[in-house]
């Protein structure tokens, strides 16, 4: 289960995360292969997870199997990427979310 979302402005004015694969305000929804939507930077698994491939060539059961985290930090080890829903789950009633969807 993911832990709580923290982020803050680095030095470099650039955001780092705690726990949670990135910020989600600086993420885009993407489908899976299967349909499911999920908080995704880049359509690549390649540079920020152990997989590779774009993330619609995926299923969502295959994405849960990636590490998402160590790319940022040994202590990030095993972060997953977050479905949508999730997302939404984690942060209610703790910060206001702008959905853009187009």
């Amino acid at each position: 289960m993911q832990k709580d979302l923290v982020h803050r402005l680095d030095n470099d004015r650039r955001v780092e995360h705690r726990d949670v694969h990135n910020a989600f305000g600086m993420h885009y929804h993407q489908a899976t292969a299967d349909g499911q939507v999920v908080i995704r930077h880049d359509a690549s698994l390649d540079k920020s997870t152990n997989g590779s491939g774009l993330v619609s060539e995926h299923t969502l059961v295959e994405l849960r199997q990636l590490d998402a985290g160590s790319w940022f930090d040994a202590s990030y080890k095993d972060e997953r990427i977050p479905t949508l829903r999730e997302a939404l789950e984690l942060c209610h009633g703790k910060i206001d979310l702008m959905l853009d969807l187009k």
